[in-house]
């Protein structure tokens, strides 16, 4: 027999009970309480874009707590009347959206925090490097240079150099001896020096050099030797400004933002020695330097953005040439540069090969003493040539380490020679000299 309440909510839910059996009537009522209980979980639901099982996400239980019986609700349907069931409802669903405030309060927390941490990190990298010192140094009397320094590790230990080397560089904690290269050769002729000079003033320098003289390994020693973080920028004839500089780019959603260049990367990088690799390549790129090396900044037209130079970066150009061209043909594409970019360099200076002793030193991490000695002494027989007139082109110093890494495996000295060295001259006048010269003075196998 149906009570009053339960007549009611029969016909509320579109049912005539007067013409239904008692068996239609106790399923309509269930599938109308079931009906009633499928609301509450609906707020819940996750949206379209919300993370799949796959991905581990938290179910509803987890997040929530169990969902309402539903065995239960009915019960209370059945013999409490439609209020009852109507508290149980206003219950269950007060608690479910405590949870979800409770959850919503949570993930707001962890997104906060997550911000905060991000901008901090940000605003670290932004930050000058406090860690940055100046190296003590002894001067020619041997007594230590003292100043405003942090560090306690004299430059001429830090650089392989005698206690006679006078001259202060600017160095990061993270500073460690540079035992694969040998400054005593660019300290012998000042660009070591000047190199020093430049980093105190905040000055600009060029280095031009044949090439295989080691203009770019010295600036990498260095800044591996001091601790900072080296960038360079290589110049060729198809690059373009916005190449280094950055453009916008498509990002993961599909929107448009702006990505820096290597130039810009390293123009917000505190630690930063920037080398100007071979820009007579492409006289006309070096108009992006120009307000760098004159007004210590870089204005990015398509963000309104500038990026100043950093007090303790140091900017380096390496160039086979000094600026003013090629006349010998040896560095095909190579062009004048504009005198007023050159004019921002405060020092030129020309860079030569290393002294035999230091090339044969570093020829021996591939092969024994006798065969680098041997090298070494037949790469400076080839320069004397060069000096002389008899041939035009030289030998660099990559040549000599490939000949040393073929040496030192175990490949026959002809094999050696002409895949590292004879291939490599481009006038066959030259190259029959260098093979007469290796005839009468190597013996590299024994």
């Amino acid at each position: 027999m149906l009570t009053t309440t339960q007549k009611r909510v029969l016909t509320a839910g579109g049912y005539n009970p007067q013409m239904m059996t008692a068996g239609e009537c106790d399923a309509a009522l269930i599938e109308l309480a079931g009906a009633a209980i499928n609301t509450i979980a609906t707020p819940f639901a996750p949206a379209a874009d919300a993370p799949t099982a796959e991905m581990d996400a938290p179910t509803f239980d987890a997040l929530f707590g169990p969902r309402p019986s539903a065995e239960s609700l009915i019960d209370v349907f059945m013999k409490n009347g439609a209020e009852a069931f109507k508290q149980a409802i206003l219950q269950s669903t007060a608690a479910l959206e405590d949870a979800a405030l409770d959850h919503e309060r949570d993930a707001a927390d962890a997104n906060r925090a997550l911000l905060e941490s991000e901008a901090a990190l940000a605003k670290e990298r932004a930050a000058p490097r406090t860690e940055r010192v100046v190296i003590h140094t002894h001067n020619s009397a041997g007594e230590r240079i003292t100043d405003s320094a942090l560090s306690d590790v004299p430059a001429c230990d830090l650089l392989g150099l005698d206690a006679s080397a006078s001259f202060t560089f600017k160095a990061t904690a993270a500073a460690v001896p540079a035992p694969e290269y040998d400054f005593s050769g660019v300290l012998a002729n000042g660009i070591l020096k000047l190199l020093a000079v430049c980093d105190a003033t905040q000055n600009c320098m060029w280095i031009a050099g044949e090439r295989g003289t080691g203009k770019t390994a010295l600036v990498e020693a260095l800044a591996k030797s001091t601790g900072r973080n080296f960038y360079r920028l290589a110049h060729s004839q198809q690059m373009e400004c916005a190449d280094y500089i950055g453009t916008r780019v498509f990002d993961d959603e599909g929107a448009m933002v702006w990505a820096d260049g290597l130039l810009t990367t390293a123009l917000r990088d505190p630690c930063a020695i920037i080398a100007i690799d071979e820009p007579s390549l492409n006289p006309a790129a070096c108009q992006m330097y120009q307000t760098i090396l004159d007004q210590r900044y870089l204005s990015i037209p398509a963000t309104g953005e500038r990026v100043n130079l950093q007090p303790d970066q140091l900017i380096i150009a390496l160039d086979n040439t000094s600026g003013d061209g090629d006349q010998s043909g040896a560095y095909h594409g190579t062009a004048p540069v504009n005198i007023a970019f050159m004019d921002r360099f405060a020092f030129i200076a020309k860079a030569s090969y290393m002294p035999m002793a230091a090339e044969a030193k570093l020829l021996e991490r591939y092969c024994s003493a006798a065969q680098a000695n041997a090298i070494a002494l037949y790469a400076q027989a080839v320069r004397s040539a060069v000096a002389d007139g008899t041939v035009e082109q030289t030998v660099s110093y990559r040549r000599l380490e490939a000949l040393a890494i073929l040496i030192g495996s175990g490949v026959p000295q002809n094999v050696a020679l002409v895949t590292a060295i004879f291939n490599h001259v481009n006038h066959a006048d030259d190259e029959e000299f260098y093979r007469q010269l290796a005839g009468a003075t190597l013996d590299l196998n024994n």
